[in-house]
């Protein structure tokens, strides 16, 4: 019975340890392209959850808006910041859906359309973060809820 609690401790630690290595690993921002709309922000990766996603972006916010010369939203910056996954890189439009930049020559100028996490702001001026399942929204006293997404 020992033998089969010590396995089951020496598991969890490695779980939890492997978790926090991938969760901390550095997010590298491989480019950013931008309009008066929208920046789309091209990363290796985010944070493993949706919770880690946000606590990232507001720590790092400052940075990145100053960085890539990004105005805030009130300036006249985009109303919408999108992060997608670099993936397999620039790549030719093909039939696949890509999402492509006009700011890049063809014909390797489209990536795949993996979005990671997109930023906007709802009516009420409140920061909206939207993921594939899940919406996100920051209250103007900084409270993070989760709300319901629409099927």
């Amino acid at each position: 019975m020992k033998k089969g609690m010590f396995m089951l401790m020496i598991a969890a630690l490695l779980t939890i340890g492997i978790y926090q290595w991938f969760n901390q690993r550095n997010v590298h921002i491989i480019d950013i392209h931008r309009n008066a709309y929208t920046a789309e922000i091209l990363v290796d990766h985010l944070p493993l959850t949706e919770a880690d996603s946000i606590e990232w972006w507001i720590k790092n916010k400052r940075d990145i808006l100053t960085k890539y010369n990004i105005p805030e939203r009130q300036a006249g910056g985009p109303d919408y910041i999108t992060f997608y996954a670099y993936g397999e890189g620039y790549q030719e439009e093909g039939t696949a859906d890509r999402l492509c930049f006009d700011d890049i020559k063809p014909p390797k100028n489209c990536i795949d359309k993996d979005i990671l996490m997109t930023i906007s702001h709802n009516r009420n001026g409140e920061v909206r973060f939207s993921f594939s399942e899940s919406i996100y929204i920051e209250t103007k006293n900084g409270e993070i809820k989760k709300m319901a997404k629409a099927p």
